[in-house]
């Protein structure tokens, strides 16, 4: 008992006189229950489903980009609603100029990427697709694909992958990341 009192006092433990058997003691040290705290800290979490990711993006959504080539700013109010519709509504101001854009469509979340296809849109955007809608949609120049790399209940955060229609039937892909608010 006198040796065993010695190596625990030299461990920084008392030692105790009581007949509790030396497994018992251990199992009763706070250490036991520190260790599976940092086990479950470390397991890998699942990726929100795309039905999660429907519930938290549903709703009013802004977005402003500055285009310094053009010296124009647009600010983008995206309202997606729960039934898969959206409407987009774009104001453009360059200098002295203002450009107001609707767009009505669908959305969707596939395989955690929001999908936006224009079916509706005023004016209706001008370029390769010789200003027709239904040649736009079925080139896919008027459907945005973000890949979504977070979400709260008030930031979005997507990768972007926007074609931009070119002069002659091109589109030229534009990539990064953008924040949606709300």
């Amino acid at each position: 008992v006198m040796a065993a009192s010695v190596l625990l006092a030299g461990c920084g433990k008392k030692s105790s006189s009581s007949d509790t058997p030396p497994k018992a003691q251990a199992d009763a040290t706070p250490s036991a229950s520190v260790a599976q705290p940092a086990l479950a800290a470390t397991e890998p979490t699942q990726p929100p489903s795309d039905a999660d990711l429907f519930k938290k993006v549903t709703g009013v959504w802004k977005y402003s980009n500055t285009n310094r080539l053009f010296g124009s700013v647009t600010e983008n109010t995206f309202t997606l609603a729960p039934n898969g519709n959206y409407a987009k509504q774009a104001v453009t101001i360059r200098k002295t100029e203002r450009k107001d854009f609707l767009g009505l469509g669908t959305w969707q979340i596939k395989d955690g990427v929001l999908i936006m296809s224009i079916t509706k849109a005023d004016p209706i955007p001008q370029g390769a697709v010789g200003d027709d809608l239904r040649k736009g949609l079925a080139s896919g120049a008027f459907v945005n694909r973000h890949k979504i790399i977070s979400v709260t209940d008030h930031e979005l955060v997507c990768e972007v992958d926007v074609y931009t229609i070119t002069g002659n039937g091109g589109h030229s892909k534009k990539e990064g990341a953008m924040t949606w608010t709300r």
